[in-house]
């Protein structure tokens, strides 16, 4: 249950830290776009056909490949996947450019084309570019997390954790120790010189109370 948790925050913590400082900004011409298409009397329909979608996956597209390049460094055990990975997203941001070149000419009326296939080819580059960037910021944050440089949320469940067990484990101690010096006042045997196994065939070992739920 407790790796569930960690595993909710941790893609919790992942997902505000991606939408604060990535999707953000990257989307918010578009949100100040669709403000102000019906202030003047436009359709908002017409965000859909806007080329500024394929600029926002460029900046997506470009975040993560430099999120990625950031881990190939850090990364040693699995640098080729990394590398491969990197590589492999330059061709949909190329794509990207290239939807976004042709979206600003057409808008121009410098070249006709099909606009519904264009429009639909854009709109899916930038969810595509949502995931990825998504995922290098998962990627990102997990190798923090493994070079022990923790957001403090982390380094509270870890303390917690740790307190706990350590707790748990003295409760246990203490109550061997109580029972032991019991048994001796029982047996009237002196206290001082410690408390072992070996000093008495009366007194319990450490296992057997502890399996027993004193």
């Amino acid at each position: 249950m407790s790796q569930i948790v960690f595993l909710g925050r941790f893609a919790g913590s992942s997902l505000r830290k991606w939408i604060g400082e990535e999707v953000g900004f990257t989307i918010l011409p578009l949100i100040i776009l669709a403000l102000v298409l019906p202030i003047i009397g436009r359709n908002l329909g017409l965000m859909y056909t806007r080329p500024e979608w394929s600029f926002a996956a460029i900046v997506l597209f470009g975040g993560a490949i430099g999120r990625f390049i950031h881990l190939i460094d850090h990364k040693r055990s699995l640098p080729w996947k990394l590398n491969n990975t990197s590589r492999l997203l330059l061709l949909p941001m190329v794509l990207s450019v290239l939807v976004f070149s042709i979206g600003i000419l057409h808008e121009q009326g410098a070249i006709t084309i099909n606009g519904n296939s264009l429009w639909n080819v854009q709109f899916l580059l930038f969810i595509f570019a949502l995931a990825v960037s998504f995922l290098a910021e998962l990627l990102a944050t997990a190798d923090l997390v493994e070079r022990d440089h923790l957001p403090s949320w982390i380094s509270r469940y870890r303390f917690y954790k740790h307190t706990i067990e350590a707790l748990k484990n003295s409760r246990n101690e203490l109550r061997y120790v109580l029972y032991a010096l019991s048994k001796r006042r029982e047996l009237k045997l002196p206290v001082g010189g410690g408390i072992t196994d070996s000093r008495s065939p009366d007194l319990p070992r450490l296992e057997t109370v502890r399996s027993s739920g004193f």
